[in-house]
């Protein structure tokens, strides 16, 4: 359930911010948020992540189908799955709908994110780099550990048993 959970709150996050802005910023006007570190600045993006591939927009759009159509068909799947890959794959398709439909009602998506320094971004484009992230925490770490603390021999009642009358023991002579 979280993964529904999380991937509907990232999609109405993510188009009420972008609803805020278009109704706020006209198209390449930007005002501070912070200081000189942070603005909002209203631009479209019709390529990928940094404007990649541009020239391909309607790329985006069959991708990101195919991708909710896996999302949707895999659900009762994912939602057995640790709360790391629910979040993760919630985010992941949540930000795939929230700029899908950019791209569907406008011909690109809405950007606004903007710290001078990188390019402009949107909550969707967190939330799959944020999801992308705990994936790849879950297959680089958790898969990594519960690998290796596989081979570790377990231990049986006797021994934590002993190990328990032990520290009682040691306790017992510290007083």
């Amino acid at each position: 359930m979280l993964y529904i959970i999380t991937a509907i709150i990232t999609i109405i996050l993510d188009q009420l911010s972008k609803y805020a802005v278009i109704q706020n910023l006209k198209i390449s006007e930007s005002i501070p948020i912070l200081g000189k570190i942070l603005y909002f600045t209203h631009v479209t993006n019709k390529g990928g992540a940094f404007g990649l591939f541009s020239e391909f927009p309607g790329f985006f759009v069959v991708l990101a189908v195919l991708l909710i159509i896996v999302g949707f068909a895999m659900t009762p799947k994912i939602l057995k799955l640790s709360t790391t890959l629910q979040v993760g794959l919630g985010l992941l398709f949540g930000g795939t709908v929230g700029n899908l439909i950019d791209r569907l009602r406008f011909g690109s998506v809405i950007d606004f994110i903007d710290f001078k320094v990188w390019p402009t971004f949107n909550i969707a484009d967190i939330a799959i780099c944020v999801g992308v992230g705990l994936l790849a925490y879950h297959i680089l770490v958790k898969e990594y550990n519960d690998e290796k603390n596989k081979d570790l021999p377990e231990e049986s009642e006797e021994d934590n048993d002993s190990k328990n009358s032990e520290k009682m023991d040691l306790d017992t002579a510290n007083l």
